[in-house]
């Protein structure tokens, strides 16, 4: 209660800091609660390269990974797509929502794995986000571009079940000779390891 008074203060920063201590609520009215005030926080973040920004956006990212709620996806995806302007200032973002493995912001990730600057780090945020709910990434597979479908794959080598074999098999017959090639390392990491 007392570091949720402190997030409606006039200064939120001492409540970030002092939840940043605090172990997350498990779900409830509480934590809800807390996950919106991060959530106002993070509508406000503004995104440029700014090096006196860059503190504040790392410990909102962060309590935003730590305490998210239902709408911080979508919120962080909204700040991503705005990112596009700044070079460089997508990179805490996808960070951010691969660490959640929220599967409402895998459109965004997927579209930055079709960014020229923005595919290094899309694809370990499509990573970690298999990490945790690899259904989510098996949408990668069926995008247009080349460089998402190949990244889909690489992550579903990585975390990929059983379950996704399937529509990664039916990928080992792409036109595209390294989504292909993808798709059959894929296939066959996940088959080694659901035996």
């Amino acid at each position: 209660a007392n570091v949720l008074a402190q997030l409606r203060s006039d200064k939120p920063e001492v409540g970030w800091r002092a939840l940043r201590l605090h172990a997350p609520d498990p779900p409830g009215p509480a934590r809800e609660e807390i996950a919106a005030e991060i959530d106002k926080a993070l509508g406000n973040l503004v995104v440029s390269k700014n090096r006196d920004d860059a503190a504040e956006r790392e410990l909102v990212l962060l309590l935003a990974v730590q305490w998210h709620g239902s709408k911080t996806a979508g919120l962080l995806a909204e700040k991503l797509a705005s990112s596009k302007d700044s070079l460089g200032s997508h990179k805490p973002f996808l960070t951010a929502l691969g660490q959640m493995g929220d599967r409402a912001g895998v459109p965004a990730i997927l579209e930055g794995c079709a960014g020229f600057f923005t595919k290094g780090e899309a694809h370990a945020a499509l990573i970690e986000v298999a990490r945790q709910a690899p259904d989510a990434v098996v949408m990668g597979l069926t995008y247009s571009q080349p460089a998402v479908r190949v990244a889909a794959c690489d992550a579903l080598a990585a975390f990929g079940t059983p379950k996704q074999l399937p529509p990664v098999r039916a990928l080992t017959q792409d036109k595209d000779k390294a989504v292909a090639d993808a798709a059959w390392s894929a296939w066959r990491e996940i088959a080694l390891r659901g035996r």
